[in-house]
């Protein structure tokens, strides 16, 4: 059974929270910093999902090198997105993606997959997908 997580953002409130469907046996650890909050998601070692909400995302896809990267387009909360996927050279598959600005604070949402295991990957990518 999938439940729905609530995100609370950060301890001031200043970064908006979000929801998302969280599926069975995920656990969500969240960590605060002064201007952002990011929660991993996971079930085991095997694949987890970061969540960064705030003014300074850092994707990844644009600093690899010699890595063929494919894009995805899809709908996320009414809002047209791009997911970024590719493998590296250790067999580690990547999810990666940035969100919306909200308007009346200039954080963006930028979530990041990976794992060793393709499946638990697109089960995190599905649980992504049902951001609000």
């Amino acid at each position: 059974m999938v439940k729905k997580y609530r995100t609370h953002g950060s301890k001031n409130n200043e970064v908006p929270g979000i929801e998302m469907a969280l599926l069975p046996g995920y656990k969500v650890k969240k960590t605060t910093g002064p201007d952002f909050v990011y929660y991993t998601v996971s079930k085991n070692k095997n694949a987890q999902m970061l969540l960064y909400i705030g003014e300074h995302p850092n994707p990844l896809n644009n600093k690899l090198a010699g890595i063929s990267i494919s894009k995805e387009e899809v709908l996320i909360d009414g809002e047209k997105a791009t997911w970024f996927v590719w493998e590296d050279r250790d067999k580690t598959y990547h999810r990666e993606v940035l969100l919306r600005n909200y308007p009346d604070f200039p954080a963006k949402i930028h979530i990041i997959i990976a794992g060793k295991e393709l499946e638990q990957v697109n089960l995190l990518k599905k649980s992504a997908e049902t951001f609000k």
